[in-house]
């Protein structure tokens, strides 16, 4: 709910491109977790269909490296639903 109150406010003083990195709501580390992703931008788009959303799991914290370690490259760029060659 933070991150979808957070993008209208942004929304209602004109921006229109919204980045963010999903946390595990109970560690508060970086988490490369689609459901996350998934929940988020579906609350953004729903409510704010003029925004552009940017979003994927970069390499720092510890469940993102262990992630990436167990399941490879791949999953750090999942979310986006984007082969991994793009």
């Amino acid at each position: 709910g933070q991150l979808v109150a957070e993008a209208a406010a942004l929304f209602d003083i004109g921006v229109r491109y919204y980045h963010y990195h999903a946390r595990n709501p109970v560690t508060q580390e970086q988490s490369t977790c689609n459901s996350l992703y998934a929940s988020v931008s579906h609350a953004v788009q729903d409510r704010l269909p003029g925004m552009l959303i940017s979003f994927g799991a970069s390499r720092n914290g510890i469940e993102v490296k262990e992630a990436i370690q167990r399941h490879g490259e791949w999953e750090r760029i999942s979310q986006a639903a984007l082969p991994l060659h793009l």
